[in-house]
């Protein structure tokens, strides 16, 4: 399988740019990768971008939510926490 969703913004045109929102590929912000016929994994950030600078380790999201790089906030857990995980 080989089937991808992708979230790109785009902007003017710049040959100059090779990754981003002005380059031929977009800006990636998210992306959605089944992972077999039975789960997707959720991509944030541009993964594509993330493949040129290291072609070899990234390639797609590896865990049902995936973020390539920045920081992740989550703003509200349940009460009390609780997790249905088989181990």
């Amino acid at each position: 399988m080989c089937d991808r969703v992708l979230c790109l913004f785009t902007s003017g045109y710049d040959p100059n740019k090779q990754t981003g929102a002005s380059s031929t590929e977009g800006l990636e912000a998210l992306r959605i990768f089944p992972k077999g016929f039975d789960q997707a994994y959720i991509g944030v950030g541009d993964f594509y971008a993330a493949n040129q600078l290291d072609p070899g380790y990234v390639q797609e999201p590896t865990e049902r939510l995936d973020v390539v790089s920045g920081r992740l906030r989550l703003r509200e857990f349940p009460r009390p926490a609780y997790s249905n995980a088989k181990g």
